[in-house]
């Protein structure tokens, strides 16, 4: 689980921003907590502000550390590229991630500082109540980077001249968390793991785009996992009928490869390479073909895709077949939230998701998160979000510490802070107070506040 973020001098984040999972003291809606010790971590998060309060480039600033460590980069040449702020003079200060998480039972903190695209600082540790300890530490000082791995562990001469050769070798442009784990060392396997396997991301407009695409996402593991598991299936299917989208059913038809084939589907070699020797992705290799979207996974050893349509009835009460492309955007958005929720809830995945209200009606999205966040989890996960949504602004849906808020500062930098800083009480109108400007800047809003009145 992400526990904290902290970043600075990144797109519109000028000083440092931090976010934090961990929960206040309310007592209300237990079920959106996890224990952890002593402590209690939320399952989701509510990120608000207006058009360019940069409540977004919180989001991106998580993902831009993700890539760095889970991509990287190809050769010392390439330029890291920081987004760095530019409305004041920036240039000489560091760009700053430090983000706090929960891996497998362990506590880790990992920060990184980058400055003209060198990276000057990057730390890993491993938390407990009683000490931290250092997995690796790195440092550049003028031309030379330094790095210690493992300090407080007995190290042999060959580990230590291995430590030597490791700094000698690494580029100023790569991390080390994405080195070390090509060098198989022991002790950055789980952080990484971490990020690789549990933080994933779901961003506005990424629907069809790529006849062919390997990257991870949520919609490519929908039909296999309706297939494999028939009672995340039939909610599912309960759910889209209720919200009267027009669909009446979801068809499931799986096929070998040579039965593509002779379709006239050609899969793409990489796809079947990445599938049979990366396991990591077996559940998540997809495609598009013919507009139509399929899933791909191995069984016994073969590679096999499951198609997913959906089912309409015309004026006559006769079942349509709608291929995945001929659904609407917010239909596409609802097949690639399903899975989100469902892994979130039973493989403890963390979906950082943008806009998560686009192309869905409000009621609609409110009752999703109502029945993710009442459900207990199995291997708890997190959604984090931004929103403009106002009518999610209810506090019988979320807690204060869950509400989050984005502004801009007299300096064009953007703020964040928590509902939980004003201490509303259960029962005031958050909604209301938002549109007020009681919780912050005041939002545009051109509305008569009478009308919101009356909504309820």
């Amino acid at each position: 689980m992400l526990l904290k973020f902290y970043c600075s001098n990144f797109k519109s984040i000028k000083d440092e921003i931090e976010f934090n999972m961990f929960s206040g003291s309310y007592k209300r809606h237990e079920s959106h907590l996890v224990k952890y010790k002593d402590k209690e971590v939320l399952r989701a998060a509510a990120i608000y502000g207006t058009n360019g309060s940069g409540k977004t480039n919180v989001l991106l600033a998580i993902q831009f550390l993700h890539k760095l460590i889970t991509v990287g980069t190809r050769d010392i040449n390439e330029k890291l590229n920081i987004p760095i702020f530019k409305l004041s003079d920036c240039r000489n200060l560091p760009t700053k991630f430090e983000i706090d998480f929960l891996a497998e039972s362990k506590r880790y903190n990992y920060s990184l500082e980058i400055l003209n695209d060198i990276i000057v600082r990057e730390d890993l540790l491993q938390i407990s109540e009683q000490s931290e300890i250092i997995v690796f530490k790195r440092k550049y000082t003028g031309k030379k980077t330094s790095l210690t791995i493992a300090p407080n562990r007995n190290k042999d001469q060959k580990e230590k001249l291995r430590e030597e050769i490791y700094s000698d070798e690494l580029r100023e442009n790569q991390t080390f968390l994405k080195e070390s784990v090509n060098k198989k060392i022991p002790e950055t396997q789980i952080p990484y793991d971490w990020f690789y396997n549990k933080l994933k991301f779901i961003s506005v407009g990424a629907l069809i785009s790529n006849p062919i695409q390997t990257i991870e996402n949520p919609r490519f593991s929908l039909a296999y996992t309706f297939m494999t598991d028939q009672d995340f299936f039939e909610s599912s299917k309960k759910l889209i009928q209720e919200a009267k989208v027009g669909i009446s059913d979801i068809k499931l038809v799986k096929y070998s490869v040579e039965e593509l084939k002779t379709k006239g589907i050609i899969i793409h070699p990489v796809l079947i390479d990445n599938m049979l020797t990366n396991p990591n992705k077996k559940e998540y290799a997809g495609m598009f073909q013919g507009g139509d979207l399929y899933t791909g996974y191995v069984e016994n050893n073969e590679v096999k895709f499951v198609k997913i349509s959906t089912i309409h009835k015309n004026s006559k009460g006769e079942e349509v077949e709608f291929k995945f492309s001929e659904e609407s955007q917010g239909i596409q958005r609802l097949f690639e939230l399903l899975p989100a929720i469902y892994r979130s809830i039973n493989k403890g995945e963390i979906f950082i998701i943008d806009e998560i209200e686009s192309s869905f009606h409000p009621v609609l999205i409110k009752e999703i998160l109502y029945l993710y966040l009442k459900t207990i989890p199995e291997d708890a996960g997190q959604l984090i979000f931004t929103t403009h949504e106002s009518y999610l602004l209810d506090l019988h849906l979320f807690r204060q510490d869950e509400i989050w808020f984005c502004e801009k500062d007299k300096d064009g930098g953007t703020k964040l802070y928590s509902l939980s800083e004003f201490r509303p009480r259960f029962d005031k109108d958050i909604r209301k107070g938002y549109f007020e400007g009681q919780f912050g800047g005041r939002i545009p809003f051109l509305a008569d506040l009478n009308k919101l009145e009356d909504e309820e």
